[in-house]
């Protein structure tokens, strides 16, 4: 369908004005003329409060003159083009126009010929804009759905010791929207959730359900201060605190350790949930923060797959409430530090490159076409052909980080096994994009069977628990859309995978689920049709009809006098 475009039109003489309006085919070059004026100060008023796509106007009117309408256009920044009609005469006035970016000139009496290519060219210059928009909107979707996935990941890479430099924190902490100074102290905590109780922890074995809880509980600032969830391993979930506001090191961890308990009794006392937040580390800054954690994960004492105790008593807390360092502790960073490995930067644009790889892995996943896989690591190597070796070495890491924090979600069996593939030793070590791509392709191709072998298991228990969950929840408003956003999984697959273990659809399901609880409402007697109707998760009482009698054979009410006779 051709979109259409709206046209002011804005002429002192009646028959011009009229003319132009009411005899020129302006449907077919993509226009309809939404107002006309016989003056400028009409034009700018209507300006005000609609927005228009283009505006033919008369260069000399009596209050406002045509460019008196694309000054105010200019100034006020409005994305509407403007066209100028003049006479031989009034030529030369019109050209200084040219300095408001007025498109094109139409010289009287008009000739439709030159009529027809002027706004022919403005058509087609509108719907590039228009898709150049959409694209830049898309582009700002897709990276806004995956900014929480790409915050983690920094986490991630600040905890497996690959975060890069300063200066790299602090771009890509712009880039993500985190708010902390990375010279202000930052601290590491380790998060234990006890689900041996007895008050609602059922709820907390999904891991994804603790990590929501982690991160509403602790959301926001409280006192300058703030807390970033992420999982580093199995059923290992840290929290990372930092802060914007000047603190000496032994303020920083009092206020920790006093929210901390605020927090718990919190947590205890709206649903009697017991978790506890020790410190890990404290450090004077972020820079120590990362090289203490680049130290570790090369010694093999720490990382994803785990954290030793004995280094964070040993390396993180400072001996004394001063802050002072025992010896020999964060002169060993800095050493550490002066030979590292310096890492790409991901920028906004490069997040949304490396969102849209990750989304194409996990499309791959999902639709067991691995065939797809060389190409793909290939064309994105091709695209970053140009860029340094460390920044290509730092999206690629960033890829694996976030592919890791999917695992973890998804199974963390498949995760362990997945994660004893990943080296980012040998990641760091390659010495050209070539070597690079290959030790990338060997990593994704081992990751990538991990998740193949593994994924009928994990199919089958994310079948059961979507089965579950309709079976629980089915009063409830259930899109296919919500449970692929409830068990991360792209939702055509999850589609598929619950037809073939089912043998039937979702929504079919669902709706079998409901009829049969309704069913079961409608004999006890107790409930009006439309009580039922909201009690089985349907709105509207009409739907409730026509689905009860299309699975039944039957209206509510005739399936009552059936069962009572």
């Amino acid at each position: 369908m051709k979109e259409n475009y709206s046209l002011l039109i804005a002429d002192d003489d009646d028959a011009i004005r009229n003319g132009m309006s009411n005899y020129i085919d302006w449907d077919s070059m993509g226009f309809y003329v939404a107002a006309s004026f016989e003056d400028g100060k009409e034009m700018i008023e209507y300006l005000e409060k609609n927005h228009v796509d283009v505006v033919l106007t008369d260069i000399q009117m009596s209050e406002n003159s045509g460019l008196d309408v694309a000054r105010y256009i200019f100034e006020h920044h409005l994305n509407t083009k403007v066209i100028i009609l003049s006479g031989y005469k009034e030529f030369e006035y019109a050209r200084q126009a040219i300095a408001y970016n007025v498109e094109d000139y139409v010289l009287k009496p008009v000739n439709l010929d030159e009529l027809y290519s002027i706004f022919s060219k403005i058509y087609q210059k509108l719907g590039e804009e228009r898709r150049e928009k959409e694209e830049r909107i898309s582009q700002k979707q897709d990276f806004d759905e995956m900014l929480p996935e790409l915050q983690e990941q920094f986490w991630m890479s600040i905890l497996l010791g690959v975060s890069g430099n300063r200066e790299k924190i602090i771009e890509r902490r712009e880039t993500l929207g985190l708010h902390f100074s990375t010279r202000m102290p930052c601290a590491v905590l380790d998060v234990k959730i006890d689900l041996n109780g007895d008050s609602g922890q059922y709820y907390f074995l999904e891991k994804n359900n603790r990590y929501n809880l982690l991160n509403n509980l602790f959301s926001g600032e409280t006192e300058g201060i703030s807390f970033n969830p992420v999982y580093v391993g199995p059923d290992k979930l840290k929290m990372v605190a930092v802060t914007e506001n000047a603190a000496d090191i032994s303020e920083f961890e009092n206020k920790i350790i006093d929210l901390v308990k605020v927090k718990k009794k919190e947590a205890y006392v709206f649903i009697g949930l017991h978790f506890d937040a020790e410190l890990e580390g404290v450090y004077p800054n972020m820079k120590d923060l990362t090289d203490h954690y680049a130290l570790s994960n090369k010694a093999g004492l720490t990382g994803a797959a785990g954290y030793s105790s004995e280094l964070s008593s040993a390396c993180c807390k400072p001996e004394n409430s001063h802050g002072e360092v025992r010896d020999g502790i964060y002169p060993a960073v800095a050493e550490l530090s002066s030979k590292s490995v310096k890492l790409g930067l991901i920028t906004h644009a490069s997040s949304q490159k490396l969102g849209e790889v990750y989304n194409l892995i996990m499309n791959i996943i999902d639709s067991d076409n691995l065939k797809e896989l060389d190409y793909l690591i290939s064309t994105v190597f091709f695209e970053l052909r140009e860029e340094p070796l460390n920044y290509v070495r730092g999206v690629i890491m960033d890829l694996f980080s976030l592919l890791q924090a999917r695992f973890m979600k998804m199974s963390q069996e498949m995760w362990v096994e997945a994660r004893s593939h990943i080296s980012y030793e040998k990641l760091s070590a390659a010495g050209s994009i070539e070597e690079l791509r290959e030790t990338c392709l060997i990593q994704i191709h081992q990751v990538l069977d991990v998740a193949d072998r593994r994924k009928k298991d994990v199919s089958r228990s994310l079948t059961q628990k979507v089965k579950k969950y309709l079976d629980e929840h089915y009063e409830e408003d259930i899109s296919l859309d919500v449970l692929s956003e409830r068990y991360y999984v792209n939702s055509s697959y999850l589609s598929r995978l619950f037809r073939q273990e089912m043998g039937t659809t979702i929504t079919d399901y669902l709706t079998n689920v409901r009829i049969e609880k309704a069913k079961e409402l409608l004999l006890t007697g107790k409930y009006k049709i439309y009580e039922i109707s909201e009690m089985t998760g349907y709105r509207s009482d009409k739907y409730f009809f026509r689905v009860f009698k299309q699975r039944t054979g039957m209206s509510p009410s005739e399936f009552l006098r059936s069962h009572i006779s």
